[in-house]
């Protein structure tokens, strides 16, 4: 989880400290631990706190450079760790490059539970690389291929500032923010994050992908040829001359084959989108198509994926809602799935679980095979 933001100090400061509300929906989502980095020409300069409030936060904030030098934050949210300064980010690489992280890493951190993935992270890939390479365009992206859905800044004495994969967040003034569901992106740019998928609007409201007789086909039916079985639904309504009520039928026949049209685009987009996410690990993804489309994503998931245990998951490196969100994909547990954060179901499934497609068969809820892992919560 956390939030990294880079740009201009003087930028970074507009944004936040100008921006109603801005501070204090960030340390709402991200308040254990903030951090910054920057160079005085010398030496990088770096400063962690742990804010009791957003009025901390805020005095740390207004305490940066007012000038147009690199400088990176890191707003906290534990996954890994503990909450102490130690693991407040940046991170030391060498002697003069430091290293700021987002997202959840799938080297983990199995080797001391008190320090966090990003930590691991260093000490076992990144320690004593030089500068040099550490800001290569051909190590940057090949760091990129292997951290996958994640990102890092890194920053040297001499304020030279990376951020590799880059392409996973957003933009606004020059301001970078490492991505979209750790804030509300709307207090900066209006309109951002309203239903993309407009042409779509209405499938909701007939309760997804249901025949007109009211049998639900699956999420993944229309894709296996059964969208055809609507076709013997349309002889109930007679041809179009069979009578006074034929031309008032023939509309409800046309409104209904609409609707159903719209529905298999969904449908499309969904499975096209979701294996995608999967195939990519790619969490932020998974996690935006949950919010828009909840229902669709899960029960195509559910229907299509044998998910498993991920061997190597412990819930004891989790929090308490990915530990949840991890025991419901597990049990096919849609009603707990939609009730928990989009994108910690998503950060559950895609690293804490494995999963395998089954797009013809689907295990029916009693049938609990014995060698399925399972997952009890510690208390």
């Amino acid at each position: 989880m956390c939030l990294l933001i880079t740009g201009t100090s003087v930028a970074i400061r507009k944004q936040l400290l100008e921006t109603a509300g801005l501070i204090e929906d960030v340390y709402l989502s991200n308040s254990d631990g903030l951090g910054v980095m920057f160079s005085n020409g010398n030496e990088l300069v770096t400063t962690k706190l742990l804010p009791k409030d957003a009025k901390e936060a805020r005095a740390m904030i207004n305490s940066l450079p007012d000038d147009d030098r690199e400088l990176a934050v890191h707003w906290r949210m534990k996954t890994h760790g503990h909450i102490d300064l130690d693991n407040c980010h940046p991170y030391q690489v060498n002697e003069t490059t430091w290293l700021m992280h987002n997202g959840i890493l799938h080297t983990g951190n199995a080797a001391d539970a008190s320090k966090s993935d990003s930590w691991h992270f260093i000490k076992d890939y990144l320690v004593g690389v030089p500068d040099d390479v550490l800001h290569k365009l051909g190590f940057i992206e090949m760091l990129g291929d292997f951290i996958k859905n994640n990102r890092f800044a890194i920053m040297s004495a001499d304020g030279r500032l990376s951020v590799v994969n880059k392409d996973q967040g957003i933009s606004c003034d020059g301001v970078w923010y490492s991505n979209t569901y750790a804030w509300e992106p709307s207090m900066l740019l209006p309109g951002y994050g309203k239903n993309r998928y407009k042409s779509y609007g209405g499938y909701k409201s007939y309760g997804g992908y249901k025949g007109y007789g009211g049998g639900h086909l699956g999420a993944n039916a229309w894709a296996f040829g059964l969208e055809d079985e609507r076709d013997d639904e349309y002889q109930l309504y007679g041809s179009a001359g069979a009578g006074a009520g034929s031309a008032k039928e023939s509309a409800k026949v046309f409104e209904q084959e609409s609707e159903q049209d719209e529905a298999e685009e969904v449908w499309a987009f969904v499975i096209e989108q979701a294996d995608q996410a999967l195939y990519q690990f790619d969490t932020t993804s998974l996690g935006d198509l949950i919010e828009e489309f909840p229902e669709e994503t899960f029960r195509y998931i559910l229907d299509t994926y044998d998910v498993t245990a991920y061997v190597r998951f412990d819930p004891a490196d989790w929090d308490t809602a990915h530990v949840l969100a991890t025991k419901a994909w597990l049990d096919g547990d849609l009603t707990t799935l939609m009730r928990i954060n989009e994108h910690v179901v998503a950060e559950s499934l895609i690293q804490c679980c494995e999963w395998e497609e089954t797009p013809f068969s689907k295990q029916s809820d009693a049938e609990t095979p014995a060698d399925k892992p399972t997952l009890s919560l510690v208390q």
